[in-house]
């Protein structure tokens, strides 16, 4: 659903493109309007650095999408988090050539800045987005009757949102707690997880998780 939702922002941008060329070819007087170039040129820049694969971007988000299928919502967003500045920090060092070169384009540090700290936003806004999908998984367990069970361990002093990045969106978790010496201090179910982090967050450790 995202990959679609994602995409619909480039395709428009393209069709307007697409649009604008007919009207291009059929009016000659509209050949030589600046304004109407621009928004050619403007439609046609922004579509393609959407379709980047850099969140918050919808190239990113559908490259999120594209990697929730096998790795989960949360390590997708990761992965995609990664690669997005990745390709931040090379936008920059193009900026910088061209800068030596003596060509100084303002758009591409902007641009890098941007998709820098935009993804690093994208991580904690995706980690609650997640939260709350969990948070209704227990009403799609009711309605289908039957969910997948898969059991984690957990060390007592490691973190929820480090627990959390190891959840699937389509699987109910089932986390055992042990020490560092390899005692199970026990166990609880990931409605136990969802009260915790209501409680204390998503920084308290992995023991705090256990009903008492």
């Amino acid at each position: 659903m995202e990959s679609n939702v994602s995409l619909a922002g480039p395709l428009f941008n393209f069709f307007l493109v697409a649009v604008s060329i007919v009207i291009y070819g059929n009016l000659p007087s509209w050949q030589h309007n600046e304004t109407f170039l621009f928004f050619i040129r403007c439609n046609l820049v922004l579509g393609f650095f959407n379709l980047l694969p850099a969140l918050p971007l919808d190239g990113g988000r559908i490259l999120r999408a594209r990697l929730a299928g096998t790795l989960g919502f949360q390590q997708a967003t990761e992965l995609a988090v990664r690669v997005s500045q990745l390709i931040s920090l090379l936008l920059f060092a193009l900026g910088l050539y061209l800068y030596y070169l003596g060509h100084f384009h303002i758009t591409l540090f902007a641009a890098a800045c941007f998709l820098y700290y935009g993804a690093e936003k994208e991580r904690t806004v995706a980690l609650y987005a997640f939260i709350r999908g969990l948070s209704r998984k227990k009403k799609v367990f009711y309605e289908q009757g039957i969910m997948p069970l898969t059991t984690l361990m957990a060390l007592e002093d490691a973190l929820i949102k480090d627990l959390l990045r190891q959840f699937a969106m389509k699987k109910y978790h089932r986390v055992v707690v042990v020490s560092r010496e390899g005692r199970v201090l026990g166990e609880a179910m990931e409605s136990d997880v969802l009260d915790t982090i209501m409680q204390k967050g998503i920084g308290a450790v992995v023991k705090s998780v256990l009903p008492r």
